[in-house]
């Protein structure tokens, strides 16, 4: 009778562990779920937030500003691929630089420096 009981809460609740333990208990063999993917659910991994696009933040603006500063070596407001490469981060220098000009703007650096 308990061993009946534990089956229906751990059914109620969806504890297929609980489910598990209580027909071991009672030497049956312990049934699969009904939604598992062997008897035809179709099982899709759910969107977690970890997954999800992070969002720019004021912080990271701030540190891509700051390394293209320091890797603008002349101060000319671009970076060459020379001063690129002096950045700690490695970037494609050439998916970045948009208009094919061979230099980095500020905004084409920034832009996708992420």
């Amino acid at each position: 009778m308990a061993v009946n009981r534990m089956l229906i809460a751990a059914a109620l609740c969806g504890c297929a562990a609980a489910a598990g333990m209580a027909a071991a208990q009672s030497g049956a063999a312990p049934e699969e779920p009904v939604l598992a993917p062997s008897a035809g659910a179709i099982v899709t991994p759910e969107r977690s937030p970890a997954a999800a696009p992070v969002p720019p933040t004021a912080g990271a603006a701030a540190q891509r500003s700051a390394a293209f500063a320091q890797a603008d070596a002349n101060h000319d407001g671009v970076l060459t691929r020379a001063e690129a490469q002096t950045l700690a981060a490695r970037i494609d220098f050439d998916a970045l630089d948009r208009n094919r000009d061979g230099l980095l703007s500020r905004s084409e650096f920034e832009g996708g420096a992420r």
